[in-house]
């Protein structure tokens, strides 16, 4: 089960990394649902990830990576 988390962690930092902007949580959750993930892997990935400080939110509750110069959604 950690390492079915791991993957989900490494795919949402895959995801927002090729979106490069801040993400959309439902548009984040279609694409990793679309990979194959439950919704409560999805949600321990992005505690773990949150956790290591390797993404984030904004005020507009989007997720991104942080020390990253955000564009326009």
């Amino acid at each position: 089960m950690e390492q079915r988390i791991a993957e989900a962690r490494d795919a949402l930092l895959r995801h927002i990394r090729r979106e490069n902007r801040a993400v959309d949580p439902e548009r984040l959750v279609g694409l990793l649902t679309a990979d194959g993930y439950s919704r409560r892997e999805i949600q321990a990935a992005l505690h773990l990830a949150m956790s290591r400080n390797q993404i984030r939110i904004d005020r507009e509750m989007r997720f991104f990576r942080p020390g990253k110069t955000l564009q326009a959604a």
